[in-house]
């Protein structure tokens, strides 16, 4: 983030571990969201799910908290990390 001249509004300590309905609740007030796991990111519309809940828990990462780092940039989420898609969409 440091490359892009990114600060963050708001910080949460890893310390507190998000679940699903904090996913759900972020989701509630997202139009699209961008997803990494490794290498990989796969972008989604929320309103092409019915059920927030299944979107939400691509979100999650094995232990079940959510992915790391979440950046919120209007109605866009980004989970999870990914420079390629940062630097394309940040």
């Amino acid at each position: 983030m440091e490359d892009q001249n990114l600060s963050p509004k708001e910080a949460v300590s890893a310390n507190q571990k998000l679940k699903i309905q904090d996913a759900v609740n972020l989701l509630e007030q997202a139009s699209q969201v961008v997803i990494s796991k490794g290498k990989k990111s796969e972008t989604y519309k929320v309103k092409d799910f019915s059920k927030l809940e299944e979107l939400a828990e691509k979100m999650l990462g094995p232990t079940g908290n959510l992915r790391a780092p979440l950046i919120k940039k209007g109605k866009k989420l980004f989970v999870g990390y990914n420079e390629e898609a940062y630097h394309d969409q940040l």
